[in-house]
C-alpha cells in the first residue's frame, strides 16, 4: 500500500539522533498481543516493530493515517511529540481512522498541547509501572531515561473522558 501525503503537513528533520531510539520488545510485546499492530509510525527498516512502516524519509506526519488498515503503533521522535499527538488526536475524527497507540514521556503530561490533544479526545491513558529502557542508536550510550512512560490510546469514535489506567510490564 502506498501511502499518501498530507497536503497541510510540511517535510521536517529530526532534531536528536535519540529520536531513532526503538521500544524494547519487554515494553512492545505485551501491547501488541492486545493491538496486533499492523503499522509502525515513526520507525526505519532497523527499528521498526510492525509488518508496515512509515520511515523518516517519508514523514508519518505527510501521511493520511485514514488509508491505513489496522491499528498503528507510534514511538515518535520526541522532538516532534506535539506534533505526533495532535495528528493522532485530529485522525480520529475521521472516518476510517485506525486504533492509534503512541508511547511517551509521562514529563510532558503538563504542557498545553497535552491538555489540549489528549485529555478528553484519548480514550485511554495508561501509566507504564516501571521506567521504559530503549534501544539507543549507534553513537549514543545506552541509558534508561529520566522520565516515566505512558501509553496514550486513540480510539475512533471515543466519545467521553479519557480513562486513566496502569499498564504493567515484566522487565528483564
Amino acid at each position: 500500500m502506498t501511502v499518501q501525503p498530507d497536503l497541510f503537513a510540511e517535510p521536517h528533520e529530526l532534531e536528536d539522533p535519540r529520536d531513532c531510539w526503538m521500544t524494547k520488545a519487554y515494553v512492545y510485546d505485551p501491547i501488541h498481543s492486545e493491538f496486533r499492530f499492523k503499522w509502525d509510525l515513526a520507525a526505519s527498516e532497523e527499528n521498526t516493530k510492525c509488518p508496515r512502516f512509515i520511515s523518516i524519509d517519508e514523514d508519518a506526519l505527510l501521511q493520511d493515517w485514514t488509508k491505513l488498515e489496522g491499528p498503528c503503533w507510534i514511538n515518535p521522535p520526541f522532538s516532534r511529540l506535539d506534533e505526533f499527538v495532535e495528528k493522532a488526536s485530529r485522525t480520529i475524527l475521521l472516518e476510517d481512522a485506525p486504533v492509534i497507540v503512541i508511547i511517551m514521556p509521562i514529563t510532558r503530561n503538563e504542557q498545553p498541547w497535552f491538555h489540549r490533544w489528549v485529555v478528553g479526545r484519548a480514550a485511554e491513558l495508561r501509566v507504564i509501572q516501571t521506567r521504559v529502557d530503549y534501544e539507543p542508536v549507534e553513537g549514543i550510550p545506552e541509558s534508561g531515561p529520566g522520565f516515566g512512560s505512558q501509553l496514550v490510546i486513540f480510539r475512533p469514535g471515543h466519545k467521553g473522558p479519557t480513562v486513566l489506567g496502569s499498564h504493567l510490564v515484566d522487565k528483564p
